[in-house]
């Protein structure tokens, strides 16, 4: 089940939100006219249907030109296969310690992965984003800003809430040092890989999953002495 909403407009562009309430990611798309750009493209069949929903979007397959990728994980990634199905010329982006394995399940050509690093900018017509490298959730996790929004992926949610770390590459010290990370930086929304997204006062909730992080740190050290 999936809500389809358009959160905001500036100028010609316009960015669209699928809000997932299973186990696909959310995702995101930044429109400029008749090009586009995806964040993340959740689990696709039987969890979700980005074909369906792009058109619910009023968005056609062949207007998004790239995918920007916050991790490896298959709820997020999943759905580029059957994308690619109706357009292959999509460049995907995503960060080098995620590359091998996203190539791996994807099974995409080389020349279609681009990798990305911290800082890195991927431009669309008016739409400028930047790259964060958000290690933690995994070790090749990234977040992405424009504006003053914040895509998140599973690094952290709302409510003080932030990415599990028990599964491969996962590490509860990265995770909180890239939480410290976009807490200096500058941004009002925040729209993560699952669950609420948060329309202003978005650092609050990045604030209280970095007390929340480090109160997990600190019993693990207890538990360790």
């Amino acid at each position: 089940m999936q809500a389809h909403i358009v959160i905001k407009r500036k100028g010609n562009v316009e960015l669209c939100g699928v809000i997932s309430y299973g186990i696909s990611s959310n995702v995101y798309i930044l429109r400029d006219g008749k090009s586009a750009l995806m964040v993340d493209s959740g689990y696709g069949p039987p969890y979700s249907n980005m074909l369906e929903s792009l058109k619910k979007l009023n968005i056609k397959v062949d207007e998004i030109e790239k995918i920007l990728l916050t991790h490896r994980h298959r709820d997020h990634i999943n759905a580029v296969k059957q994308i690619f199905e109706e357009n292959r010329d999509i460049k995907i982006y995503v960060h080098r310690g995620d590359a091998e394995v996203v190539q791996k399940k994807l099974k995409l050509d080389r020349d279609k992965l681009i990798k990305i690093s911290n800082g890195g900018k991927i431009e669309l017509k008016n739409i400028t984003v930047k790259a964060i490298y958000t290690p933690g959730h995994t070790v090749g996790s990234l977040s992405y800003i424009w504006e003053d929004v914040l895509f998140s992926g599973d690094l952290v949610f709302a409510n003080g809430m932030y990415g599990r770390t028990d599964l491969p590459t996962g590490n509860i010290i990265r995770l909180v040092e890239s939480l410290e990370k976009i807490n200096k930086m500058n941004f009002r929304e925040l729209l993560p890989g699952h669950g609420e997204i948060i329309l202003r006062d978005a650092k609050m909730h990045v604030k209280a999953a970095l007390r929340n992080a480090r109160l997990k740190v600190k019993r693990k050290q207890i538990e360790v002495n």
